[in-house]
């Protein structure tokens, strides 16, 4: 991806006019993510860092990292190039995050978590929330309160329509 201009689709310009709550906390996660990712500072300090990085407002980082609003279209593609992730991934988190190959069983969860009845939703995401906090390899605290939220938000959302 390092290199490449980012490919917007006409729906994703549509869907970021009208994005929600719930996406946009979906977003923070996956901003959240690519911090840890680059070693940004987990607490304090991250949102500083950000400004930094993207030439924005710390209240621009700050809306972002809390799940209050979404970065410009194209500061959005600088995140992406600058996180070497997918840009429909960053801001949707459809597809893979890295490279065009996504597992089938992600497809499955993402299926169940996008389209599934309230009850589908909940019990997926129970379980899911139940496994990250008994893993093995144990996850740093604001992980799990960023994919506790994450799940939450699926089951709180009304399910999509597919296309």
């Amino acid at each position: 991806m390092h290199g490449q201009a980012p490919i917007v689709s006409a729906q994703f310009a549509n869907d970021r006019c009208m994005s929600t709550n719930a996406e946009k906390l979906e977003f923070a996660a996956r901003i959240h993510e690519l911090c840890s990712d680059h070693d940004l500072p987990a607490e304090r300090g991250r949102q500083s860092a950000l400004a930094k990085l993207f030439d924005v407002t710390p209240n621009a980082a700050r809306k972002w990292l809390l799940g209050l609003g979404l970065p410009e279209l194209d500061v959005a593609m600088r995140i992406a190039q600058w996180g070497g992730v997918n840009f429909e991934w960053l801001m949707t988190g459809r597809g893979p995050k890295v490279g065009d190959k996504v597992p089938v069983r992600a497809l499955a969860v993402d299926a169940i978590l996008r389209h599934g009845t309230q009850q589908e939703r909940a019990e997926l995401a129970s379980f899911l929330k139940f496994k990250i906090e008994h893993a093995q390899t144990p996850y740093a605290p604001e992980e799990k309160l960023r994919y506790a939220a994450a799940l939450d938000s699926y089951v709180t959302s009304r399910p999509k329509t597919k296309h």
